[in-house]
């Protein structure tokens, strides 16, 4: 038997929307992101291509969140000192490791 998980969007929360993420210091890390111009697409790098796309890569901290409706996303929040990704992204970005809530 063979199970098919469903594709999990990477995205901001929209201005409208009530969001929950696990709390705590075990479910953060930072990892270098790639984002594609063309698309917006997000890809995670393996260590060892990181020298060579140093230039293009940013950090994030990608926290697992649901809203009220249940859907789970991706929320790649920019690690300290990073540029944001994510131009539409209005509300304030909590860092990677921030306790502060985003109202």
């Amino acid at each position: 038997m063979s199970m098919t998980l469903p594709p999990i969007a990477c995205r901001c929360p929209r201005p409208d929307e009530w969001i929950r993420v696990k709390p705590g210091p075990e479910s953060r890390f930072n990892t270098p992101v790639l984002k594609d111009p063309s698309s917006g697409e997000l890809y995670l790098v393996v260590g060892q291509f990181w020298p060579r796309l140093a230039e293009r890569l940013v950090m994030v901290c990608p926290r697992l969140c649901v809203n009220h409706a249940g859907e789970l996303f991706v929320w790649p929040v920019p690690a300290r000192g990073e540029r944001s990704i994510w131009v539409p992204c209005r509300r304030r970005r909590p860092t990677c490791g921030s306790t502060e809530s985003n109202s």
